[in-house]
């Protein structure tokens, strides 16, 4: 009699933490906190800047492209401004932001703005994210395994979807924890445009 309670006991309990963990991931509530406008530090110097300029670089990656099968590197970006949206495919505030980029992607000529997400969840592989791109109808890049890249200096990511623009010579000029409405997007894209 005891072990069928200790099993009933057991499938309960792991039913509980089933249901709940689905129940956190689906959760449209994973914004920990709001986060404020970035204000890069004027003492950052990682020796890969000359041109005076006070802003930090943005730590250049090399990460597989989904639907591709190659490789993006940032610094091969330069000359345009680049709106990085850090994010994976759980997060639910990650596909509200989605539509706010959607936005800036139609807005800007790709000429002079990219749009790319950056997916921070290492487990999350190319087919998982190839159905998330379709189902949000996102026509810009994703890539992938970029959760080392997440804590480097100047995205430092602990919360998503953090949002890091660019500059055409590869200085991070602006950083927001949580949700970036497109108008504030393009605010500060507008500041980096002739």
């Amino acid at each position: 009699m005891k072990q069928t309670q200790l099993v009933i006991f057991a499938v309960v309990a792991a039913a509980i933490v089933v249901v709940a963990t689905f129940a956190y991931l689906n959760s449209n509530e994973q914004q920990p906190y709001d986060g404020d406008d970035y204000q890069p530090p004027v003492d950052v110097d990682n020796g890969d800047d000359d041109s005076g300029s006070d802003l930090p670089m943005a730590a250049d990656f090399n990460l597989p492209v989904v639907d591709d099968g190659g490789l993006l590197q940032l610094s091969n970006l330069r000359g345009k401004v680049v709106v990085l949206d850090f994010m994976a495919t759980w997060c639910a505030p990650c596909a509200t932001q989605m539509t706010e980029l959607k936005s800036i992607q139609e807005e800007y000529s790709s000429t002079q703005v990219i749009v790319l997400s950056v997916d921070v969840d290492d487990s999350e592989g190319e087919d998982l994210i190839s159905i998330y791109k379709a189902q949000k109808g996102i026509d810009w890049d994703i890539v992938r395994s970029g959760g080392s890249v997440a804590s480097k200096v100047g995205y430092e990511v602990v919360s998503i979807p953090t949002i890091v623009i660019v500059d055409q010579e590869g200085h991070i000029t602006y950083r927001n924890v949580g949700i970036t409405q497109d108008t504030v997007l393009k605010a500060e894209i507008d500041k980096l445009l002739p």
